[in-house]
């Protein structure tokens, strides 16, 4: 079975991950509070805590279940405008930690 990670399981990751499911790959996923990891959890995604501002906010081993997948989904939100849309992509390299 393929494995998927979807950092942000919001109004886009959450409809992808159960799409994915659905198709049979196994899901795991991110939320920023507990009380999202539990409501995925509660969908059948194996979901973990994850902040990336201002500095990486996750257990080693969450990091590594959400990075030991066959694919990388990142649906985070990105500002339009100003000094925001390089901040997203700043975010997103924070997963990328040397191993």
């Amino acid at each position: 079975m393929k494995k998927v990670a979807i950092v942000g399981l919001g109004w886009l990751g959450m409809p992808l991950a159960l799409s994915l499911m659905a198709r049979g790959w196994e899901v795991t996923g991110s939320k920023t509070t507990q009380d999202g990891v539990e409501a995925a959890r509660m969908c059948g995604i194996d979901g973990y805590p994850l902040r990336l501002e201002p500095q990486l906010v996750c257990d080693t081993e969450d990091l590594d279940a959400l990075m030991n997948v066959d694919a990388l989904v990142i649906t985070l939100p990105a500002r339009r405008t100003g000094p925001g849309r390089i901040s997203t992509c700043r975010r997103c390299r924070k997963l990328w930690i040397p191993r």
